[in-house]
């Protein structure tokens, strides 16, 4: 790519994008103040926010507001995009702060922040969350604090969020702070994070917890830190598992919760030398490593250990739970531990033993020391068979022996007294032991997906029960006394064989939730109906024709599911059930319900599936609470009257189904926001299937909050009143009228609709207006299976490439438009992508033609860039005048498609055009002129949401500055813009297109930093860009300016950089192109260098110049 063209094609990319949203504003008349932006929100972990009394805010004019009323301020939520930065001092109002939360983005300056946070005396806890998404940034781009970090003297904990700030900075100002006992580091991107040295100061820490890494280098000094109580950490190496030696020297340490990076065959064999990650010589034939744990050897407070991996080969040293007597909890997931474990033994004081998805070998025999374990967890480990030490664990309380092949449970289970959860689904059972009986205090039993066939009527003895779930068996029937079970609260027997129920069912007092789906139940007992405390019953899938009235009496029931019987009709009792608050009926002969339905006045959803109804009782009207009505599959004709009295309805779908209207009452609905309604799936060849709703309700535009609306497989729906009712929707965003007999669309009125996703699939469409490209949010239109002109049958998730298509079968558009506008802009600018300059401004003159004059600034303007890329300097020059002079015309402001919304002002774009102008002037030899304009641009530019563009504008100043031999002031302004490159904000934007953006703006700030005689930074820089590239595809600039660096940093003589360019020329693919070295080499050579010096970059130039004729 031409070097001189590559910048200006960021800018144009960049503010297309604001183009494309701001044309839609276009004659509207909007007005907008300045630029403003949203508020990006404070992201935190889990379980780590701990709870205050007080008022909660979340901006700066809430705070205001409780201050005045006298309520004290305890929790402070803010973003700086909902304050400006002179609003931090507002702070200060509220002494009694403790906590405060703050989103940034990196590039945000923070020092008034601090300046207030200083004048919090109680401020103990200070989070600060960092929005970024570029990876291995150099440090100078890291977020830096205040040296006033330091002074928070009441600060106790820290929490910092994102991967962009300066630890080695951060560590040594905490390091003041005698207080700090918490330090919490979350990076949200999977990064390699190394922590420096630095972090060894921090002895006062308590607490220290590390996440989100994908992998985590850690200093030798971390064994400062001896008084560390609680240590988390995620990402390390398996490699450096062996290495964690430095553990048993935090002799302070109660907590170790350790998650080892995700792992695969080749990186487990990676090491760490030299804080380098390193890989040995691949060896086909070598099986996957094993690493050795550190002994944890002497730490006599450890309370808690827990080790996380994927997959990963672990083994324990003989000593490596010696000398833990504190030791009370252990977890292993996910580890492949082959080894057995005797070490465990030897902790005396353990109550919970989890190993899970880590154990493929046998359990030692000396568990039974543990005596004391009450939680032993061995879900997953590939057990065949338990030792018997497992049942000499008389205070053992909870077992899971989940996903393991056990086939059977040894009788000796029954000596495990005091069990209260035992954990048994999926073990290949295929009966259970008598002995199961004597667990007497057993409450929770989990069975589920097993072979049985019976339970043993000794099951019924464990009187204290409370949960039993047999599901995915094979029983045919439960045990006679089963009701002695009275303890009960989830009886769940679902998946199985049973007929039948015990008829003395309504025994089980307190059964809260009783699940018998997938059986062959022919009918329920009567005694169900003594359930006082059932609240959720599943009877699906059985073989009932009947339903008890005692059903009725399950006056506390909130959930009832009947699907897949053979129900005829449902018991008009069922109106007692006062407290329902969701029903779903499925597949069942059922053709007509009753009316008392209407009493359920507690009932928010209603599902019904595949049941013949044709009509819905009158007496719906006194859902009140109702949110979700749902009706697939059924053979309903319409909606009554009183539906319009459901005034909490959100959700009301009907979907293959008779309906042929909607009452006008539908209009009362003021909550829904969802309506759909679709007959049985056909096409318009045939009659079979499709619905026979003609029109919508009028009263249907008083549904203002609607967002979704479906019309779907209906024979003659008039889409035409439909439309004049669309504009009274602002919320709406989707409409879908798939295989609904359309043969034509409106061709005006779309500038007032919201819509975002539009589907007319199926129809039989012959035409698409280009006005449809004028919906202002329109994201999505689907023309699949339409009679359209050829290529238009399809999806469209760029609506300008559909308008283009339109305007290419139609023919020239007479008159204005603006959608045809935005679509010939879109083109042009795509083409400008791909260097086809002369498609670019043949679509460009295409805009003009149909262009608005409140668009045309906008089309002179792209234009002239197009006309500056080509060199072509009296048209470029043209075209950005009458850009200029036609500004006032543009709409006012608009939003535009960015993460971070941003409102685009006309001044903005006259600064832009002023600024390309004054460049262009400058190529042409008018200095005087184009100094002129470049600062005027520079003073129009917004001060935020610019920077590229006023980088670009600093850099051609200080070029032209450089011309006139005024090398200082040409100096300063380099030094400006390189301040604006070399930020994570600026390569953010140009990276949001292409990785090529990015180098090349590493280019520039490459020679930026030499020409403001910056060599460590210049160092720093091009050490990024080439880390970016191999050898053979550093550009040649690339290559002239790190012999620069080298020359001014005495590294290289000027006959080592000469042989070194032509060497490396010989290898690198790309040719050299004319970009800087015209003006570049003057302004270096006017730093104050030695002789040697300048006579090297002098001589290096020259080779550098001769090639690029040469190239040309």
């Amino acid at each position: 790519m031409n070097r001189l063209r590559q910048p200006l094609l960021i800018w144009v990319i960049l503010w297309f994008s604001a183009f494309q949203a701001f044309s839609q504003t276009a004659g509207k008349g909007q007005e907008a103040k300045g630029i403003w932006e949203v508020g990006i929100p404070v992201i935190f972990g889990p379980g780590n926010r701990p709870a205050v009394n007080g008022t909660v805010v979340k901006n700066l004019k809430e705070l205001i507001e409780k201050q005045q009323e006298g309520k004290p301020v305890y929790t402070v939520s803010l973003t700086t995009r909902k304050a400006t930065h002179d609003d931090w001092h507002l702070l200060a109002r509220c002494p009694e702060i403790r906590t405060v939360a703050v989103s940034l983005m990196v590039g945000d300056r923070i020092d008034s922040l601090f300046m207030a946070l200083e004048t919090l005396p109680n401020l103990e806890e200070l989070t600060l969350s960092v929005t970024t998404f570029s990876m291995n940034r150099p440090r100078q781009q890291l977020m830096q604090f205040p040296a006033s970090l330091g002074r928070l003297k009441a600060l106790k904990s820290v929490y910092l969020y994102g991967a962009a700030f300066d630890y080695d900075q951060a560590f040594q100002l905490l390091a003041t702070n005698n207080r700090l006992t918490a330090l919490h580091l979350e990076p949200f991107l999977s990064e390699t994070i190394q922590l420096p040295p630095t972090m060894g100061q921090l002895r006062q820490l308590e607490s220290l917890t590390i996440g989100g890494a994908s992998m985590l280098l850690l200093p030798e000094e971390i064994t400062g830190l001896k008084n560390l109580k609680k240590l988390s950490l995620s990402g390390l190496l398996p490699t450096e598992a062996g290495s964690l030696q430095w553990l048993s020297r935090l002799k302070s340490l109660e907590t170790i919760d350790i998650a080892f990076a995700e792992t695969n065959q080749i990186l487990s064999q990676m090491r760490i030398q030299n804080g380098r990650l390193t890989m040995p010589p691949n060896d086909a034939g070598q099986k996957p490593a094993t690493f050795t744990f550190a002994s944890l050897s002497g730490l006599t407070n450890l309370r808690s250990l827990k080790l996380t991996g994927n997959r990963t080969r672990i083994a324990f040293p003989e000593d490596g739970f010696r000398g833990l007597p504190r030791l009370e909890s252990v977890t292993l997931k996910g580890l492949r531990i082959h080894q057995p474990l005797t070490g465990l033994c030897e902790l005396t004081n353990l109550k919970e033993l989890r190993i899970t998805k880590s154990f493929p070998g046998e359990l030692p025999d000396c568990l039974h020391r543990l005596s004391v374990l009450e939680v032993l967890d061995l879900e997953s480990d590939s057990l065949t068979a338990l030792p018997a030490g497992v049942f000499g664990l008389s205070n053992l309380r909870e077992l899971n022996l989940r996903e393991n092949p056990l086939q059977q449970l040894p009788a000796a289970i029954g000596q495990l007294k005091e069990l209260k959860t035992l954990g048994l689904n999926e073990t290949g059972l295929t009966t259970l032991p008598a002995s199961i009986g004597q667990l007497t205090k057993l409450e929770d039993l989990d069975l589920r997906n097993n072979q049985l066939t019976a339970l043993p009527d000794e099951l019924t003895r464990l009187t204290r029960l409370r949960s039993l779930n047999v599901f995915g068996n094979q029983l045919t029937s439960l045990p006679a006394n089963l009701t002695r079970l009275t303890q009960l609260r989830s009886l769940v027997v679902l998946g199985n064989q049973l007929t039948q129920l015990p008829a003395d069912l309504g025994k089980l007092r307190l059964l809260h939730t009783l699940n018998i789906d997938q059986n062959a139940i022919t009918a329920l007992p009567e005694s169900i109906g003594t359930l006082d405390s059932l609240q959720r019953l599943f009877i699906g899938e059985n073989q009932l024709t009947l339903l008890p009235e005692g059903l009725a009496k399950l006056r506390n029931l909130r959930e009832l599911y009947i699907g897949r019987n053979k129900l005829g009709a449902l018991p008009a009792s069922l109106g007692s059930l006062a407290k329902l608050e969701s029903f779903h009926l499925s597949e069942n002969p059922i053709r007509d319900l009753p009316a008392s339905i209407g009493d359920w006045r507690a009932i928010r959803q209603v599902y019904i599936q595949h049941v013949p109804v044709r009509f819905l009782p009158a007496t719906v009207g006194n859902w009140q609470r109702l949110t979700s009505l749902n009706i697939e599959d059924s053979d309903l004709m319409t909606l009554p009257r009183e539906i319009g009295q459901c005034a909490r309805l959100e959700r009301l779908i009907i979907k293959r189904g008779n309906v042929f209207g909607l009452p006008e009452s539908m209009g009362q609905l003021s909550q829904l926001n969802e309506l759909m309604v679709t007959g049985k799936t056909g096409d318009q060849s045939g009659s079979s299937g499709l619905g026979e709703m003609q029109k919508l309700p009028d009263s249907l535009k008083y549904c203002t909050g609607l967002r979704a609306l479906r019309i779907q497989h209906q024979r003659e729906f008039d889409a035409w009143h439909m439309w004049q009712l669309l504009p009274y929707m602002p919320q709406l965003s989707e409409l879908d009228l798939t295989n609904c007999g359309l043969t034509e669309l409106p061709s005006a009125g779309y500038e007032r609709l919201g819509i975002n996703r539009l589907v007319l699939a199926n129809n039989r469409l012959t035409r698409v207006p280009a006005e449809l490209g004028n919906v202002p949010e329109l994201r999505w239109v689907d023309l699949t299976d339409n009679p359209v002109p050829t290529g238009m049958s399809q999806p469209f998730s760029n609506i300008d490439q559909l308008v283009l298509l339109i305007a290419q079968q139609e023919g020239t558009t007479a008159g204005t438009s603006v959608a045809l506008t935005r679509a010939y802009i879109s083109g042009g600018v795509q083409k400008m992508e791909y260097m086809n300059s002369a498609e670019a401004l043949n679509l460009f003159d295409k805009a003009m033609a149909v262009a608005p004059d409140s668009l045309k600034p906008m089309v002179y303007g792209f234009r002239a860039d197009v006309h500056f890329s080509l060199k072509k300097y009296a048209e470029a020059l043209a075209d950005y005048q009458k850009a200029i002079e036609q500004a006032p015309l543009l709409p006012k402001g608009s939003t535009n498609g960015f993460s971070t919304v941003m409102v685009y002002l006309p001044e903005h774009y006259l600064a832009g055009w002023l600024g390309r102008k004054g460049m262009v002037e400058g190529e042409m030899g008018n200095t005087e002129a184009a100094l002129a304009d470049l600062n005027a641009s520079l003073k129009r530019l917004p001060e935020k949401g610019a920077d590229y563009s006023r980088a670009t504008f600093q850099l051609a100043e200080g070029r032209l500055l450089a011309q006139q031999n005024q090398l200082e002031k040409a100096r300063a302004s380099f030094a400006k813009a390189l301040d604006l490159y070399d930020t994570d904000l600026l390569y953010e934007q140009m990276s949001y297109r292409s990785q090529r953006a990015t180098a090349g703006s590493e280019l520039i700030a490459a020679a930026l930093a030499l020409l403001t005689n910056q060599l460590s930074r210049a160092d720093a820089i091009l050490t990024r860009y080439e880390s970016r590239t191999t050898p053979e595809k550093n550009s040649g600039i690339g290559t002239y300016f790190r012999l620069c660096q080298e020359i001014l940093a005495g590294k290289k003589t000027q006959a080592q950089a000469i042989e070194s360019f032509t060497n490396q020329r010989r290898l690198q693919t790309e040719s050299l192109s004319e970009w800087m070295y015209t003006w570049y080499d003057k302004t270096l050579l006017s730093l104050p260098l030695p002789k040697e010096q300048k006579e090297a970059l002098t001589q290096l130039t020259a080779l550098a110049k001769s090639m690029v004729r040469k190239s040309e």
